[in-house]
């Protein structure tokens, strides 16, 4: 089972079994005359609100983490002095990551990136799927030749094309298109130029608890899964 599934399905439970024990506390405290039933149903309520946000963005009692080591050299749109920061460690070939890429990135491109209020930081986190090393081999070495900027716009192309297998050439010609010297391009992808770089930032994911993608980092607070824009958005707008 896919882990967002599993989340769901513990959040379900929880809200389940809390709204059981919530009926029976509210009847309980009725009969006490322990304060009026509406204002016991209403803090029961924000507890469960509360709670259930804690477990679908790793809130709660989480240390936050440091982020400097996290985001050191990595490539990012935005702001560099935006006041959040979100890494995401992904897998070009996931398709929860795909998820993510199509529906929930361009909106917080929309209303955070590109409004300054959002630094947004790219980081491969490889599950094995065929050919995802090798994607993130060519993202790297087109940002080698031409920077951050260029490296997104790779970033988009494979996201777009990869479900139709790796294919070399086809990233090769639109590095050129983008401005690459294309001889310079395949010595560094030959040559396997960034792969260490490409496995640290597997072994950084790790080390924040990262073990399927996408896995976000936003402001040292971990948030996991492809969840829907709204959940980024209130975690964006706490920290604003």
């Amino acid at each position: 089972m896919a882990k967002k599934e599993k989340n769901n399905g513990l959040v379900a439970a929880i809200i389940f079994a809390a709204v059981m024990i919530s009926g029976s506390l509210i009847y309980f405290a009725s009969q006490l005359g322990g304060g009026s039933s509406e204002d016991l149903a209403k803090d029961i309520q924000k507890g469960i609100e509360d709670y259930v946000n804690g477990v679908q963005t790793g809130g709660g009692t989480q240390e936050a983490l440091d982020m400097d080591d996290l985001i050191q050299e990595q490539p990012f749109i935005g702001d560099a002095d935006a006041p959040v920061v979100l890494v995401e460690f992904s897998d070009y070939r996931c398709g929860y990551c795909q998820k993510f890429f199509n529906e929930t990135l361009p909106q917080i491109k929309a209303n955070y990136i590109d409004t300054g209020k959002l630094r947004f930081v790219y980081k491969d986190f490889l599950l094995g799927y065929d050919g995802d090393y090798e994607a993130a081999l060519v993202a790297e070495c087109t940002r080698d030749q031409l920077g951050d900027d260029s490296f997104f716009m790779m970033h988009d192309r494979i996201f777009q094309t990869i479900s139709a297998g790796f294919d070399f050439e086809r990233y090769a010609d639109y590095a050129v298109e983008l401005g690459a010297d294309r001889d310079e391009f395949k010595s560094c992808f030959e040559s396997e130029k960034f792969k260490d770089d490409i496995y640290a930032d597997v072994a950084d994911g790790k080390s924040v608890g990262v073990n399927g993608t996408p896995g976000f980092v936003l402001n040292g607070r971990t948030i996991s899964g492809a969840q829907p824009y709204e959940v980024f958005a209130e975690a964006i707008d706490a920290q604003l």
